[in-house]
């Protein structure tokens, strides 16, 4: 795959760069409303006064498990979809290091595996060849405890994904991020044994504890045929995003307000969200309206 130059971060900093003028940072959108003029935005700015917002239509790329904390007007279709979903919580762990993968084993790239709490182990494909680089020692779901016993989870997930879960159960269960990083630092000194010390400067995300994501994708228990256009058809004009039989009539007319998670695809996560048709499907044609907004509370979210 081929990746940004300075890393992932520079595509949404390369549309700051033509976008900051309408670009409000530090506000996280805390109620939408929709009306046969457009929908109304609330939200709270970084002194944590409460601002509002009216706009001719509202794109709303939030996850699921975000949207649904808003106080909105969303159908009652809408909002059974948003209270039943399930996101998992991916995490990553990446370590400096120097380039002992490429000096001793001939690894430029790629991943290993383990049948280990860390079981996934993937090597920088940048910068091939220079002193130092971030090695990522595991990057899977965490399925805590709260979840329920083992065997039950197991029991319920399909048979492709059921070692992914029972590791990610195993590193869910380790006593603090500290145990979850020397997890990591073993599961790198099986594969390439005495350079675990040579690991420092780590860093683990969790994205089920980013208070703009609380999650990372779509859970796999919903991955089959029956749940996935539950989702996608969250993209749908027959949503509106209205709870009276009135307000619904002038959704059915005017909808102004839009999901466009990637959990309204049925390839989420990665590809699809990437792709320009999930917003232009998103909206009918509209002059390019001069309240134009873009809300951000951090590159996090």
């Amino acid at each position: 795959m081929f990746q940004p130059v300075g890393g992932m971060d520079r595509i949404p900093f390369a549309f700051a760069s033509r976008l900051d003028s309408v670009i409000r940072y530090g506000a996280v959108v805390t109620g939408l409303r929709q009306s046969a003029a457009g929908v109304t935005v609330t939200y709270r700015d970084d002194t944590g006064s409460s601002q509002t917002l009216a706009v001719d239509y509202c794109i709303c790329a939030m996850p699921l498990t975000v949207a649904r904390t808003l106080d909105a007007d969303f159908s009652a279709q809408i909002r059974a979809i948003l209270d039943a979903v399930e996101y998992d919580s991916a995490y990553k762990i990446a370590w400096e290091a120097p380039r002992f993968w490429e000096k001793e084993a001939n690894i430029f790239g790629g991943i290993s595996y383990l049948q280990k709490p860390v079981d996934l182990v993937w090597y920088p494909s940048a910068r091939l060849f220079s002193e130092k680089g971030i090695l990522i020692g595991g990057y899977s779901i965490e399925v805590p405890p709260s979840t329920g016993p083992l065997p039950a989870i197991l029991a319920k997930t399909d048979l492709t994904y059921r070692s992914m879960v029972e590791q990610g159960y195993a590193f869910a269960s380790l006593p603090g991020m500290q145990a979850k990083l020397e997890a990591s630092r073993r599961s790198i000194e099986m594969l390439h044994p005495g350079h675990g010390k040579d690991l420092i400067n780590p860093i683990y995300v969790s994205w089920g504890h980013i208070p703009y994501n609380l999650g990372s994708w779509i859970n796999l228990a919903w991955n089959d045929e029956q749940l996935w256009p539950r989702c996608s058809s969250l993209t749908g004009a027959s949503t509106s995003p209205a709870t009276t039989p009135a307000a619904s009539s002038v959704g059915r007319k005017a909808p102004h307000c839009r999901p466009i998670a990637s959990s309204t695809s049925s390839a989420p996560a990665f590809n699809q969200p990437a792709r320009i048709a999930s917003i232009s499907n998103s909206l009918p044609p509209h002059p390019a309206s001069p309240h134009a907004e873009s809300l951000c509370p951090s590159w996090s979210s």
